[in-house]
């Protein structure tokens, strides 16, 4: 999901998790492109030591500084709006949060094979 300043796509939410990982409570929403079908998550982390939340858009491994406005213009639309690449990101955040995203997606593939 390479997107260009000011590009609009159109995703579709695909799912939705939430847990607990170490210090980490994370929250996780995926989303697919519906052009080309690669897939992005909106990862919020709230450490609880630090009493800190922050919110990311991730591809990959690469995280980008995100703004989300729900109900754009009071309709039923969200814009998520990606600003860049984060400057920095606490390398433990970082891979708390890839870890998470590895665990849903394949706790995902395994309950597609079951049923």
């Amino acid at each position: 999901m390479d997107l260009q300043i000011g590009e609009t796509i159109s995703l579709t939410k695909k799912a939705h998790r939430h847990e607990i990982f170490g210090a980490y409570e994370m929250n996780g929403f995926q989303y697919q492109n519906d052009d080309d079908g690669k897939l992005a998550w909106h990862m919020t982390a709230i450490h609880y030591e630090k009493d800190e939340i922050k919110d990311y858009w991730v591809v990959g491994e690469e995280f980008f500084e995100i703004g989300i406005h729900y109900a754009f213009n009071h309709t039923a639309t969200n814009l998520i709006r990606t600003y860049g690449l984060v400057p920095f990101i606490d390398p433990n955040e970082k891979q708390t949060i890839l870890d998470a995203i590895a665990h849903w997606e394949e706790a995902s593939v395994l309950a597609s094979a079951k049923g």
